[in-house]
């Protein structure tokens, strides 16, 4: 992204965003980087790698703030990365889609959600390790990383709400 500045002409940030999920505002936008809760939803098998993840909300802000403080953010490059969520902060950066799917489960008990029928793929990642650095977006821009949880929910209640999923009801006991 550019910022035209008065003195200096232009001033140049690079936003590089990690896989990008959050409320889907389109249909269009339920079958591209959210297919994972889509696919869920649908019972349609899909792989289960494993996801480094960050919340649209955070990707729009990030845009906002290079342009907010051009003077320290020129010529930096910011990788966005959520922190996880809350009460998993030991797993690190890296979300199996099996767990991204149990969240689910957990958060929206009234939907159905199929589980990737393969063993976890990952790599072998040791607890609270990190495979990208978010450091720069939050101390030079002050980014606070929306919580997985609700990126997860949100995601979900966009997709279905909006009429752009079709939901399975959860079998009731």
């Amino acid at each position: 992204m550019w910022v035209e500045t008065r003195n200096r002409g232009y001033t140049v940030s690079a936003i590089n965003p990690a896989m990008v999920w959050g409320p889907s505002l389109a249909k269009a936008h339920a079958k591209t980087s959210v297919f994972v809760f889509r696919q869920a939803l649908y019972g349609n098998p899909q792989p289960n790698p494993d996801f480094s993840v960050v919340d649209v909300r955070d990707v729009a802000l990030a845009h906002l703030l290079c342009i907010e403080k051009c003077d320290v953010a020129d010529g930096k490059r910011f990788i966005l990365d959520g922190d996880g969520y809350a009460g998993d902060a030991a797993r690190g950066n890296l979300i199996a889609l099996n767990d991204v799917i149990q969240k689910c489960r957990e958060l929206l008990p009234q939907y159905e959600f199929t589980d990737a029928p393969q063993p976890y793929t990952g790599r072998d990642i040791q607890p609270g390790q990190r495979t990208t650095d978010n450091t720069a977006s939050r101390e030079i821009l002050g980014l606070v990383y929306t919580d997985m949880a609700d990126t997860f929910k949100d995601s979900v209640t966009s997709m279905v709400d909006n009429g752009f999923v079709p939901a399975k009801p959860a079998a009731k006991l």
